[in-house]
């Protein structure tokens, strides 16, 4: 049975305050455009107690604007709607994913359509169908907090990873940032089958990810 909850749980270690935050990460995504990360959550903790992170299992497709050309410290304005990826029934029948149609309202602010399209997602996936009636200048679009630049007359399909980066400092979530740039690790839940992971803050400033 799939899970409805994932866990971070960070120990601090490191024998003084820490900020630590989430970043989503571009796995899944298999576009030709340049897909920038942004702040899922933050959150703290004193030396020697521990931080946690919850993250639900439900997807969302979100859609924005930027104030300024995507790229790290650009906030983003957005709205979400619930995706359903697509999957196999018992009898080996296929369920298709969420299509959703990308709008642009008269104001120039981007949404999705209350007139959706008919669900034809692959296996694992949902779908965002882009118009030709706005230019890439004027929204972006993020999944699961990952965005990027979307072009006109486009079929964009999304496979959801549980696959996140977590860094110590301080971030605003919704922020754009260059995961690169920060002293990240990678925590794959596909490794963790019961949906925690565990992350050991050293002395030395490490995180140290326990098996």
């Amino acid at each position: 049975m799939p899970l409805s909850k994932y866990r971070i749980v960070i120990k601090n270690q490191s024998g003084r305050p820490q900020d630590y935050s989430l970043f989503s990460s571009s796995q899944g995504l298999n576009i030709d455009a340049q897909i920038f990360t942004t702040v899922l959550s933050s959150n703290a903790s004193y030396p020697a107690s521990q931080a946690e992170f919850d993250i639900d299992a439900r997807y969302y497709a979100v859609v924005g604007i930027s104030r300024g050309t995507p790229g790290p410290g650009i906030k983003t304005q957005i709205n979400s709607h619930d995706v359903t990826l697509g999957s196999t029934c018992a009898n080996g029948n296929q369920i298709p994913g969420t299509t959703l149609n990308f709008a642009v309202s008269s104001n120039g602010a981007p949404s999705f359509s209350h007139d959706p399209s008919p669900n034809d997602a692959q296996l694992g996936a949902f779908e965002i169908l882009t118009p030709t009636s706005y230019t890439q200048d004027d929204a972006i679009a993020v999944k699961a907090a990952r965005a990027w630049v979307p072009l006109p007359n486009m079929k964009y399909v999304i496979w959801p990873q549980r696959v996140f980066y977590l860094s110590p400092g301080k971030y605003t979530v919704g922020d754009i940032v260059d995961a690169g740039q920060t002293k990240s690790v990678i925590i794959d839940f596909a490794r963790y089958p019961r949906g925690v992971a565990t992350v050991v803050h050293d002395s030395q400033g490490r995180l140290v990810i326990q098996k």
